[in-house]
């Protein structure tokens, strides 16, 4: 899939970020989720990235290897 149709989703754990998940997913996007906390979902954990998004170091390299 090419880099266009792919989505970094920081807190994609929570209701707000699984449903963005959800629609991304089925609208044809590779979905990265970058989450403190795991999915509810376990079809989502190979999406899952744990990272907590306030450390900024951390956050930039999740966002160069996704």
């Amino acid at each position: 899939m090419s880099n266009d149709r792919r989505l970094l989703i920081a807190g994609g754990s929570g209701f707000i970020g699984s449903e963005v998940s959800r629609l991304a997913s089925e609208a044809g996007f590779e979905i990265v989720n970058l989450d403190i906390k795991p999915p509810v979902a376990a079809v989502e954990k190979s999406l899952w990235r744990q990272i907590d998004v306030r450390g900024a170091d951390a956050l930039r390299r999740a966002i160069l290897e996704a």
